[in-house]
Formats: structure tokens, C-alpha cells, sequence
């Protein structure tokens, strides 16, 4: 089997990318100081770099050649040197089909394979045609399940049915505005700091004027990055679906960036219900599904799977239970005490605050004493928040899951299956020990630097006791 014939075109441009962007930005340049031979060499020279490119994709293309075996996945690649690859079907865990605009204009797809602990993945076909893409994906899968071909040509005609899930343009509009996209974020915060000295300027100037601008400024900033992160989540959701293929989850989304992908029951770990204010507000929350099996660096580029971006609550926990039977969500309170605990630390840095305020404000003889007067609302603030933090605090013991719940920003309520808990983690830090506070952690597969743990927070020592024997002796039961 070979790649689309149009992947040599695609790479061929993509390569010839810099080389485009170095003469752009130099060509003004050239014209002004360069003799018109030199421009013609130069010339020449962009020429014979562009010809070679095209050349050199055309070899890749020639010596690029794969099949797809009974038990494995064979590659045969390179132009100076020669490399055989075979990766086992049973190692594989995800085949993924992606596209960028372009490529979806072409009708050629990005097709991965992902193994357990690759650092990257195990192999990339770039590019197929869309229609071949589709077919390797359903043939893979239909072989590690130990199907015929027939079997792949009618799970082919199963992805015409209803999916489980389908995004409406309210919920694509709605996720948009209530979610925050890291990336976006992370841009804005660059991009700031190319400004430090004039926004310094304006912060020490003591003009009412140069502070309204710097308000000014921030507010903007603020707006673009609303904006901004807005228009990124739509991006990536874009008609977004999600089948239910019996042994895995299939989704696809995207505008811009198409991509379709797989969820293996086989391989969950536990379930996450995420909600911030806004979406708790308006009864809408979306389900994310960690999966075994990803490297470190997997992990950080794929995160949690999004199975449903965003519905309401009730659908989304009907069609939860669907994949994984938890029944009820139902959580049990903190001690009392934790709240305490809570109310303590935000009152102290309150008082901190507001101290360094008049501090700075005395050293300095600023005009604006009224401000710091006006920070005393932080001591209010602190005693909400501490209620906040601890209201959404909490752990339950299904019969076959444990439930817990944290955060108040980004509430997640994890569902974790006994039968997945690889260690059970007790921990308490200096403070928790002056409170009689424990901490316990439940460690799966899928945990790593990035996903999170599914942690009961500042539990009584006693009431902790019983729960790791409860844990326990359900972990036991739901082997058998």
C-alpha cells in the first residue's frame, strides 16, 4: 500500500515554507542593494532548492510502502537509508484520522498509530487519501478484535448510524464562552511581556489619566483574551459526535482541524465531570475520560478525552452510566473543621495583603491611603471562598466506584471503578496534622504528571481508616 500521491505536493510546500519566508522578508532588501545578476542568482538558486524538494519527496513517496498484516503493522521507509518497522496490533491503542483545512481540501488525511508508552506516536502515514485513511482505521480495529474483513466492511456501514452524542450550536456557542483555552492564555501572558517598561511607566505615574489607560489597557486585554479563547474552543469542537461502537467510544471534531479518534472501554480508567460556575449556573457539564496506556508526553498532548464537550448534567450522566455503571452521584461532607482551616489560611493572607498595602503606601507617601481602606473587603471575600472550597469538597463510596469531588472554579467529580485503583495514597502535611486532617489518593494507570489523581481531601483520620478498609475490601470483591 502506498500514500496519497497528493503527500508529495502537500510536504513539498510545506517544506519550501521557510525558504518562501526567507525570501519575502529579504527580497525588498535584494532589490535595493543587490545588482540585478545577483537577484538573478538568487533566483536561480530558490529554483534549484524548490526542484530538489519536489525531487526529494517524490523518493520519499517512492520508498514509502506499508501493509497491514494479521497480528501486525508493516513499514517499509527511507531514501538513503533503509528502515523495516513492524508494530503489533495488540500494542496499538488509538488509530486517529486528522486534517487541517488544507489537507481537507486535498481529501488526505493524517492517520497515527499510539501505543502504550511511545514518547510520541508509534507511526505516522502522512498522507492518505481520506477514503484509504478510513478504511486502515476501521481495518485495524476490526483486527484487533479479532474480526474478518467481512466484519470490517460492516462496521464501515455502522458509522452512517445516530450518534450518542451530537453538539448542538447552542452548546458549541455556550461551551465557547464558559470554557478557557490554556493556549490562548498562554499567548496573551507572551505577548504582555513585551510591554513591561510601558506598562511600568503607567503604573507608577501617580496622573488619574496614565491609570484609567492602564485600566484601559487590561480590560482590553482581558476582552481579547475572552474573545480569543472563544473562537479556539469553538475551533475544536466544531460538530462534534460521538458514536458508542460497543468496545470503544469513536468521536470526531473539528473545523479548522478535523480529527477523529477513539476512546477503548477497555482502557478507561475513570470517568470526570468538569463544571465552572457558569456551567453549574446553567445545569450544563462536560464528561472527560482518562485512558491507560499514554507516555508522560502522550499525556500532556492529549490530556483527558473529551467524550461530550458540553450538555446538561442529567444527559450527560445518563450516557455516562452507559459506559461505565456508577448509578448516582451522590458525595458525603468534609468535616466541619476543614472549613475552618480553610477560613484561617485566606484570612491571613488577606491580612497580609492589606499590611503590604499600607506599608508600601507609607514608604512611598502615595495619595491613595482610600484604596488600601477599600482592600478590608478582602476579609469578607476570604470567609465566602473558604465556605466555597469546602462545599465543593466531598468523597462517596458507591458499590463498584469510588465518587470524589474538588474545586470550586473548576469543580471535577471523579469516577473511579474499584477494580482500576493500582494504590491507595495516605498523606497529610504540617497543617493538615494541627487540624487531625488526612488526605487520600487513589492511584490508577492513567495517572500521571498531568492527569490528575482522584484525591479525598482533609478527611477525619478515623473516618479515613474506614474508608481505605472499605476501598479495599470492594477492590477484593470486584475482582472476583
Amino acid at each position: 500500500m502506498k500514500l496519497s500521491r497528493k503527500s508529495i505536493l502537500y510536504r513539498a510546500i510545506q517544506s519550501s515554507g521557510s525558504l518562501a519566508l526567507v525570501l519575502v522578508f529579504t527580497g525588498s532588501f535584494s532589490l535595493k542593494n543587490f545588482s540585478l545578476a545577483m537577484i538573478a542568482v538568487v533566483a536561480l538558486l530558490a529554483g534549484l532548492t524548490l526542484g530538489l524538494t519536489f525531487l526529494w519527496q517524490y523518493l520519499v513517496w517512492k520508498n514509502y510502502t506499508f501493509s497491514i498484516e494479521p497480528d501486525s503493522v508493516k513499514i517499509k521507509h527511507g531514501v538513503l537509508r533503509k528502515h523495516d518497522r513492524e508494530i503489533p496490533l495488540g500494542r496499538i491503542q488509538n488509530v486517529d484520522v486528522k486534517r487541517n483545512i488544507v489537507q481537507r481540501v486535498l481529501n488526505i488525511a493524517q492517520l497515527n498509530l499510539e501505543t502504550a508508552g511511545g514518547s510520541t506516536s508509534e507511526a505516522s502515514f502522512r498522507y492518505l487519501e481520506i477514503d484509504d485513511a478510513r478504511d486502515i482505521q476501521e481495518e485495524i480495529r476490526s483486527r484487533k478484535k479479532g474480526e474478518n474483513m467481512e466484519k470490517a466492511g460492516e462496521t464501515k456501514k455502522e458509522k452512517q448510524d445516530e450518534p450518542v452524542y451530537e453538539i448542538t450550536d447552542k452548546e458549541i456557542i455556550l461551551l465557547g464562552i464558559a470554557s478557557t483555552d490554556k493556549r490562548v492564555l498562554g499567548g496573551v501572558f507572551a505577548a504582555m511581556a513585551i510591554f513591561p517598561a510601558f506598562l511600568g511607566g503607567l503604573m507608577e505615574s501617580s496622573d488619574l489619566g496614565a491609570l484609567t489607560g492602564v485600566t484601559v489597557i487590561f480590560t482590553g486585554i482581558l476582552f481579547f483574551t475572552w474573545i480569543s479563547s472563544t473562537v479556539s474552543v469553538i475551533l475544536k469542537f466544531w460538530g462534534f459526535r460521538l458514536h458508542d461502537r460497543g468496545e470503544s467510544l469513536e468521536y470526531e471534531r473539528g473545523l479548522l482541524n478535523r480529527s477523529e479518534g477513539n476512546i477503548p472501554k477497555e482502557k478507561i480508567q475513570k470517568l470526570s465531570f468538569e463544571e465552572n460556575p457558569v456551567k453549574r449556573l446553567l445545569g450544563y457539564s462536560t464528561l472527560k475520560i482518562e485512558t491507560a496506556g499514554y507516555s508522560p508526553t502522550q499525556t500532556m498532548e492529549k490530556g483527558a478525552e473529551a467524550a461530550i464537550p458540553l450538555s446538561k448534567k442529567s444527559e450527560i450522566i445518563e450516557i455516562a452510566n452507559k459506559v461505565e455503571n456508577f448509578g448516582e452521584i451522590q458525595v458525603n461532607d468534609i468535616p466541619k473543621r476543614a472549613r475552618k482551616r480553610y477560613a484561617s489560611r485566606y484570612l491571613i493572607i488577606s491580612l497580609i495583603i492589606i499590611s503590604g498595602g499600607f506599608i508600601s503606601n507609607s514608604l512611598i507617601q502615595s495619595n491613595y491611603t482610600s484604596l488600601n481602606y477599600l482592600s478590608f473587603i478582602l476579609v469578607p471575600l476570604a470567609l465566602i471562598a473558604s465556605h466555597l472550597k469546602w462545599k465543593n469538597k466531598g468523597y462517596g463510596l458507591n458499590e463498584n466506584h469510588f465518587v470524589t469531588m474538588n474545586g470550586f472554579w473548576n469543580r471535577k467529580t471523579m469516577i473511579t471503578p474499584y477494580y482500576r485503583i493500582q494504590n491507595l495514597i495516605e498523606s497529610e502535611t504540617v497543617i493538615q496534622r494541627y487540624w487531625d486532617l488526612s488526605t487520600i489518593t487513589l492511584d490508577t494507570a492513567g495517572s500521571g504528571r498531568v492527569i490528575e489523581n482522584a484525591t479525598a481531601v482533609d478527611l477525619d483520620p478515623v473516618e479515613l481508616e474506614e474508608v481505605k478498609s472499605e476501598v479495599y475490601r470492594r477492590f477484593q470483591n470486584s475482582l472476583k
